[in-house]
């Protein structure tokens, strides 16, 4: 960003711009939080820093980050390219979206143009999403490994710390709060790719709901304890 300031904790406290997610970054002009990406916000639409309760509960917000995929990939048999993706990424990309499969040996790059095909699970957090090869480039033949790079975009996200996901063997889970933060219910959500501790929300989540992000796993335990078959669990604050 020339001509802005980098952030800094150096900044005044008072600086008019903060990162939503690390308090300790401020600047006093707009730009992106070196830790996370997301775009500092004037410190009066990110409000007032929360006190830190039992289960520090998190509000959900949107957030506007700067996107680039970068995955990997191996090309096909029949000319195409499959990419390894993200649920996030995924979501972020168009029905005919369009790449550049980078071999790693070296070589020509080849232009590749997502397929109507859906995608297919290949572990419990990436899918191989086909591609079609838009021409032919030479080394690029079965088995070629390399990376997908699709161009840089914005979007808008939610996300929470990683701390808040409690894992189970059917997938990832939060505990939202409510009545004041008393009662925690525990809800399935679809995340995307972890990046510095903080995990997209692909499903799952709305923007102004709370999440606890400490202690998850006890709250989980005491959950069982008393009763499996209800998904919230009543604490004493």
């Amino acid at each position: 960003m020339l001509g802005r300031p980098r952030p800094s904790v150096q900044a005044p406290e008072d600086a008019p711009y903060v990162c939503p997610m690390h308090w300790k970054v401020r600047s006093t002009a707009p730009g992106s939080c070196p830790i996370c990406g997301m775009a500092l916000e004037r410190r009066e639409t990110v409000g007032r820093r929360p006190e830190v309760p039992s289960y520090n509960v998190w509000v959900m917000r949107r957030h506007a980050i700067t996107l680039s995929i970068r995955a990997p990939a191996r090309a096909d048999g029949d000319g195409g390219v499959t990419v390894l993706l993200h649920r996030d990424e995924i979501a972020a990309l168009a029905a005919d979206e369009a790449a550049t499969f980078e071999p790693t040996g070296g070589g020509a790059s080849l232009p590749v143009r997502r397929r109507d095909a859906p995608p297919r699970p290949w572990d419990d957090d990436t899918f191989e999403v086909s591609f079609g090869a838009d021409g032919a480039a030479a080394g690029v033949g079965p088995g070629t490994a390399g990376w997908a790079v699709f161009a840089p975009r914005r979007e808008q996200i939610v996300v929470v710390p990683e701390t808040a996901l409690v894992p189970s063997s059917d997938g990832a889970y939060v505990m939202v709060a409510s009545r004041g933060d008393r009662t925690f219910t525990r809800r399935k959500v679809s995340t995307g790719k972890v990046t510095i501790g903080n995990v997209p929300i692909v499903d799952g989540l709305a923007a102004g709901e709370r999440v606890a992000t400490r202690r998850t796993l006890i709250l989980e335990a005491a959950r069982q304890l008393r009763d499996p078959g209800r998904p919230e669990i009543e604490v004493d604050r």
